[in-house]
Parts: C-alpha cells; structure tokens; sequence
C-alpha cells in the first residue's frame, strides 16, 4: 500500500474515534481564544461632569495609557467623557464630539508614558479641557 492511501486511513481512523468519544460524553478540549486588543479607545477616560475627576492627575494618567504608535485624538463627547481615540479621527466625524484636540501624529511623543511625565504638556491639555467644558470655543481646537 502506498504512503498516501496509509495516511487517509490513519486520518479516517483518527477522526471514527474522535466521533466515538463525543458520543461517549467525553468532554471536548477547546483551545482558548486570543483576546482582541483594545487600540480603539484608551482604557483611562475622564468624566468632566463628575466632580473632582478632572485633575491634573486624571489628566497624566489619560495621556500615558494611549500609545505613542498610532495616530491619536483628545476628544470630548457632549455628555463630558474625555478619551483618547486612535480610529475615530478627525472634526465633526461624531455627532455626540463636543470637541476635539488637533490629531497627534505617531512618534511625536504627544501621548503615552513619556508625554505623561511633561508637566508643561499635562499642564496645557488640564488648561484646555478646563476651559472649554462645557461651553467649548471651537469644535476643534488648535492646541
């Protein structure tokens, strides 16, 4: 008998038991899935209606969990929740954006751990967001 016609019958073996042990009850092992990852918005966001959350503070700790590899957006919804966004980019492209920050190139060191340790840097985004909620001056802003 040839290699080939060995094989098929090693598989079709294979695959009567396989049927068998289902049959049986025997559990089936099934691998683990691979988490998707979660580049779309940052995990950190500020809620400008709640007292106390904005702070220079909640301001770093926003900055530093967005990554500095994609292009990203400071972006304010009418309801006051501050995120960084790396898809949905650009002016006007969400009804419910009270406003939104000029887009941040990757490798520009706007966003991630190294933009959160600037103080100045920290300091002008804290300054904006203050200023412009709730009543902000533009729908995008040149920072």
């Amino acid at each position: 008998m040839s290699e080939a016609k060995m094989r098929k019958i090693r598989r079709i073996k294979a695959s009567v038991k396989h049927a068998r042990k289902i049959r049986r009850g025997h559990k089936q092992k099934v691998p683990a899935r691979k988490k998707k990852s979660q580049s779309v918005v940052a995990k950190t966001h500020i809620n400008l209606n709640q007292p106390g959350a904005l702070t220079r503070e909640s301001v770093a700790r926003l900055i530093a969990s967005a990554s500095d590899k994609t292009r990203t957006q400071l972006q304010v919804t009418k309801f006051g929740v501050v995120s960084i966004s790396s898809e949905r980019i650009g002016g006007g492209v969400d009804e419910d954006l009270a406003f939104c920050l000029e887009s941040w190139s990757p490798g520009t060191d706007y966003v991630g751990p190294k933009a959160a340790q600037d103080d100045h840097w920290v300091k002008c985004i804290y300054k904006v967001l203050r200023e412009n909620w709730p009543v902000p001056s533009s729908s995008y802003i040149d920072n």
